[in-house]
C-alpha cells in the first residue's frame, strides 16, 4: 500500500501535466501513488500522458463528467475517494516539485502529531516560472530554473497540501455542490478543517514552482473568477448557517459560551446537513437571490 496518494486535478492542460509528473520522477521519497483526475477534459492525450509515467511510479487516471464549468473540487474528490494512501497530497497540475519536497512534507507531518500541532502542512513559498521552461531542466537540473522565474506568491490549501486521509474522510472532502469553477473551494475546506481540529496549518520552509499561465485564461476560466467576491460571501454565509462566526481571513471562530467543542465536531462531520446548506445557497446564488 502506498503511504501517500498524490491527487492531481487537470483539464486540457497536457503540457503542464507532463511537467508536473516529470518533477515526481526523481523525488527522494518513493512510496506514493499518483491519481490524475481529469475534470471533463476533451483531450484524448491526457490519459496517454498519465499512463506513460507508470514506468516510474503507479499512476491511475480518472475522467470526471463536465459540470458545465471547471470543477476542481469535484475532480479532487474523485481522487480522495479512490486514494489508497494514509496521507493525501493535493497537487495542482501546474506545480513543479523540487526533489526533496515530498520527503520533507512527509517527515514533518509524521514527526508532529496532526492532532496537537496542525491539520495539514504546506510549503511556505510558490515561485511563479515561465510556462516554457524546458522539460529536461525539470527532470535533470532544477537548479537552472532560476532564469525562468517571473515572481513569488503564496500557496492555497489545494496547491500543495498534505493531509491525513482519516481527517478528510471525516469532513467529507471539498464542497463540489456550492463551489463550481475556480471559486475558493480550497479556502472553504480549509476553514472546515481549521474549525474541526481547532488549529492552524503548518507552513514548511520549502519552495515549489508554479507554471505561470494567468495571462492566457479563457473566458470559461474567467467567469467563475469574476464572482470571487460573491464566493467569499457565500463561504461566510455557509458558516453562519452552521453556527460559526467568520472573520475576514476566512477562519471560523467558535462561540464557546454557546456551544461545546463536541457540538462543532459533530456538526462538521454531518455531511447531510452541510450538503443541504450548500444546495440551498447554490440555488439562491444562481437565481440572484443572494448578492454580496
Amino acid at each position: 500500500m502506498p503511504k501517500i496518494s498524490i491527487i492531481i486535478p487537470t483539464r486540457n492542460r497536457n503540457s503542464y501535466l507532463k511537467k508536473c509528473l516529470t518533477s515526481l520522477i526523481n523525488q527522494t521519497f518513493k512510496n506514493f501513488e499518483v491519481l490524475v483526475c481529469d475534470d471533463g477534459g476533451t483531450s484524448k492525450n491526457t490519459k496517454l500522458i498519465a499512463e506513460k509515467f507508470n514506468k516510474y511510479f503507479p499512476v491511475k487516471y480518472f475522467w470526471n463528467k463536465d459540470k458545465g464549468a471547471m470543477s476542481p473540487a469535484s475532480a479532487r474528490n474523485i481522487g480522495w475517494k479512490k486514494a489508497q494512501g494514509k496521507y493525501l497530497l493535493f497537487l495542482d497540475c501546474d506545480i513543479i516539485l523540487p526533489q526533496k519536497s515530498i520527503k520533507r512534507l512527509h517527515s514533518w507531518f509524521t514527526k508532529y502529531s496532526y492532532r496537537k500541532t496542525s491539520f495539514h502542512v504546506t510549503p511556505s513559498a510558490r515561485i511563479h516560472i515561465k510556462k516554457n521552461v524546458p522539460l529536461n531542466i525539470i527532470k535533470n537540473n532544477l537548479r537552472r530554473i532560476d532564469k525562468y522565474i517571473v515572481r513569488k506568491g503564496n500557496l492555497s490549501i489545494s496547491t500543495v497540501g498534505l493531509f491525513s486521509k482519516k481527517i478528510v474522510d471525516k469532513i467529507g472532502g471539498f464542497d463540489d455542490i456550492l463551489f463550481v469553477g475556480y471559486a475558493h473551494e480550497d479556502i472553504e475546506m480549509g476553514a472546515r478543517l481549521f474549525a474541526f481540529l481547532n488549529n492552524k496549518r503548518k507552513k514548511l520552509l520549502l519552495k515549489v514552482y508554479h507554471l505561470d499561465h494567468y495571462s492566457n485564461f479563457t473566458s470559461r476560466d474567467k467567469k467563475p473568477r469574476n464572482k470571487l467576491k460573491l464566493t467569499r460571501f457565500l463561504i461566510k454565509k455557509k458558516f453562519e448557517m452552521l453556527g460559526f462566526k467568520y472573520n475576514i481571513k476566512y477562519h471560523p471562530k467558535k462561540d464557546l459560551n454557546k456551544f461545546t467543542n463536541k457540538y462543532y465536531n459533530n456538526l462538521l462531520v454531518n455531511k447531510v446537513k452541510i450538503n443541504k446548506i450548500s444546495k440551498l445557497l447554490y440555488l439562491q446564488a444562481k437565481n440572484g437571490k443572494i448578492k454580496s
